[in-house]
């Protein structure tokens, strides 16, 4: 996790010094890609032992489009929507032999406030709101999938850089926590999931 933000860092250094302008006042969308690191605990109550680790690790893909309003002296406050595609999954043995089961990420999804101010030529951000993700499981062999969805909360940090022309640059680092999952299978009993997720993503895009 060091080394990821050390790099995300250094990027947004190392961006040209033409980028330099305030972020633009009004509709901004684009593409956001991403590194998923999700932290999560299966508990099986049938099972000895019944708690078991997940670790939902990917690259995702995503999109956002948000609102800058008004400036006020120099302080920059907006709202956006965003949505990812994740490409997480894990599998692990439980205990009953020869069986396993599959935890996968599919997709994650926010509508977040953003405040901040320039710092230099870089506008500096911080960001919470509502989160939803989905979020699936399997036994395996011979289980059905079961697909729950939970809404948590969000917060986060970012950067970003423009060239005053319409188009930026951003990158962000955000900590998202969710309710328990429900992931019961009908043969198995219940099944459930405890998450929190953290994203560390480069974004690019247009003012529109």
């Amino acid at each position: 996790m060091r080394a990821i933000s050390t790099i995300f860092a250094a990027a947004l250094v190392g961006l040209p010094s033409m980028l330099s302008a305030a972020p633009a006042e009004g509709v901004y969308g684009g593409l956001s890609f991403g590194y998923n690191i999700g932290d999560g605990t299966v508990g099986i109550p049938a099972y000895v032992p019944d708690t078991y680790s997940v670790d939902l690790t990917g690259i995702g893909v995503g999109g956002f489009v948000g609102f800058n309003f008004p400036t006020n002296g120099g302080v920059v406050f907006g709202i956006e929507a965003g949505a990812n595609l994740l490409n997480s999954s894990d599998t692990f043995a439980t205990a009953a032999a020869g069986e396993t089961f599959d935890v996968d990420g599919q997709w994650e999804a926010s509508i977040v406030g953003r405040f901040g101010g320039m710092a230099g030529d870089t506008f500096i951000y911080g960001l919470g709101g509502a989160s939803i993700m989905s979020v699936s499981g399997q036994y395996n062999p011979g289980g059905t999938e079961k697909t729950d969805e939970q809404v948590g909360w969000v917060i986060g940090v970012g950067a970003e850089r423009t060239t005053g022309t319409g188009a930026f640059i951003r990158g962000e680092v955000r900590y998202a926590e969710y309710p328990t999952f429900d992931l019961e299978c009908s043969v198995c009993g219940p099944t459930m999931l405890d998450l929190t997720n953290v994203t560390v993503s480069l974004g690019v895009g247009l003012d529109f």
